[in-house]
């Protein structure tokens, strides 16, 4: 029984002995990063902050990014050198590390892990630990508006104006809508469209019913959207377009003449003209059967 106890009770001091090796060694070092903003294609500074937490100094301190580790088409890779040192880290004190990196121009707007290798001298000993840290790659937002119509605007008539939303940046935009104010046109429809989601090099629409009122007529929005980060952003579009006056529209042939006045009258002329060609032709008849008639009487006497 006393065997078996002191069997349990050296299981648990080597258990505790281990669990606070392993705590030492979780948290000898701290690291953090920070870096500016990077989009696709660009570059941009990465320091790395490593604090010394240990209760004694190290010596020979090395810090290094790891790109051979990625696939072929690597997403990142080092201008300059890649691996840092330094000849010591006090206790409680800390050294930055400074990189800078260039994402390719193919790698999709997100948060990616690039490895590291971190090796020092603790009492002699080398010491080498490996991880990660997280690189955010942005996303640069950039929309570009027309303004379309559906057939050529003319004054006094209806037709749909369209705003046409084009996502030339490098990630998603979402929760996109349009407010219009009118300037020129009156509104058929609801003042507010909601789009949803522009993809990367996609285009969306906003499409609403109007009757044009004037030549200088304007397509003014107000565009709200969050970009890949989430970030609100509004921006304002004025754009002119074509309209032209009810002369302009029939010189240059947009719209044709309406002769439906021409049609009618013609129609009512053709039928005045066959009542008349009708009367006439009874009248002719009716005198042509009255002297049919007086010949007859004059034979019989």
């Amino acid at each position: 029984m006393t065997s078996q106890t002191n069997k349990t009770q050296t299981l648990i001091a080597l258990s505790l002995i281990f669990l606070a090796l392993a705590v030492n060694f979780i948290s000898a070092l701290s690291i953090s990063t920070s870096q500016d903003i990077l989009y696709p294609g660009s570059q941009a500074d990465i320091a790395v902050k490593v604090e010394n937490t240990l209760d004694k100094d190290i010596k020979d301190v090395s810090f290094g990014l790891t790109f051979t580790s990625q696939a072929t088409s690597p997403l990142f890779t080092s201008v300059g050198s890649s691996q840092e040192s330094v000849d010591e880290i006090e206790e409680d004190d800390s050294e930055s590390f400074d990189f800078i990196i260039r994402a390719s121009n193919s790698i999709e707007p997100g948060i990616y892990s690039l490895p590291y290798v971190l090796t020092y001298k603790d009492d002699n000993q080398t010491v080498t630990e490996q991880g990660t840290i997280g690189i955010t790659v942005n996303s640069k937002t950039k929309l570009d508006f027309i303004a379309l119509t559906d057939k050529p605007a003319v004054v006094g008539q209806k037709g749909k104006l369209t705003l046409k939303i084009i996502n030339n940046g490098f990630g998603e935009v979402k929760f996109v809508s349009v407010n219009i104010q009118p300037q020129g046109y009156t509104l058929l429809t609801e003042d507010k469209v909601y789009i949803g989601s522009i993809a990367s090099d996609d285009f969306e629409t906003a499409v609403f019913d109007v009757i044009y009122k004037k030549t200088n007529a304007r397509l003014v929005a107000t565009v709200i959207y969050k970009t890949f980060e989430n970030v609100d952003k509004i921006e304002n579009v004025d754009l002119d377009f074509k309209i032209y006056t009810q002369e302009e529209a029939l010189k240059q042939g947009v719209i044709q003449p309406n002769r439906s006045g021409y049609y009618v009258t013609a129609a009512v002329v053709i039928l005045i003209a066959w009542f008349v060609y009708r009367k006439i032709r009874k009248a002719r008849r009716e005198k042509l059967r009255k002297e049919m008639n007086n010949q007859i009487k004059s034979g019989v006497r």
